[in-house]
């Protein structure tokens, strides 16, 4: 597991060739770039494979991900630190820069909170997605622990549309409410 938690975002050093980063495909990058590392520091083979999975996994329960269920619950821990990671001040930070880097605007007025596409057209948007990988945590110790960053989040967007309808004049509704 500790393995797959350093490693599962290294392949973002990888870029395209319009040199931008791969967000996309940075899972299967990763997972390159730890076949070559892992048996230089001596990695005990027997442990590879399923570091790997979690490496290639670890984004599969975002909205973007093929969420396709694992038994392995060292998957499950890589994917939930992952997840839990994206929730609070510094996510919601991490969330606006990467869409400030693939040029998304900041909110699309009249997308559907519910739209599994909105997501990739408004920074708002995905932050609202990034609320539902609550529900897609597998344990309960990381529940209890993302709670706090995702009341945070899920108020800062709820604040952030209070805000938008005040100063452009418009009712836009707030996105539905969650079960916190």
């Amino acid at each position: 597991v500790y393995a797959a938690c350093l490693l599962h975002d290294v392949g973002y050093v990888k870029l395209t060739s319009e040199n931008r980063i791969d967000f996309a495909n940075h899972p299967q990058a990763s997972v390159e770039i730890a076949k070559e590392v892992l048996p230089k520091i001596g990695f005990p083979k027997h442990k590879t494979k399923l570091t790997l999975d979690a490496i290639l996994l670890h984004d599969d329960m975002k909205p973007w991900g093929t969420c396709k269920p694992t038994e392995d619950r060292e998957v499950w821990y890589v994917q939930d630190a992952d997840n839990i990671e994206t929730m609070g001040a510094i996510g919601i930070t991490r969330i606006l820069d990467y869409c400030s880097r693939v040029d998304m605007p900041i909110f699309v007025a009249g997308l559907d909170w519910n739209d599994p596409e909105a997501k990739s057209k408004s920074a708002i948007h995905d932050l609202y997605a990034h609320i539902g990988l609550y529900e897609k945590l597998h344990t309960e110790t990381s529940k209890k622990l993302a709670k706090p960053g995702l009341r945070y989040m899920k108020d800062f967007v709820d604040q952030f549309v209070r805000e938008y309808n005040l100063n452009n004049f418009t009712n836009i509704p707030t996105p539905p409410k969650s079960t916190l």
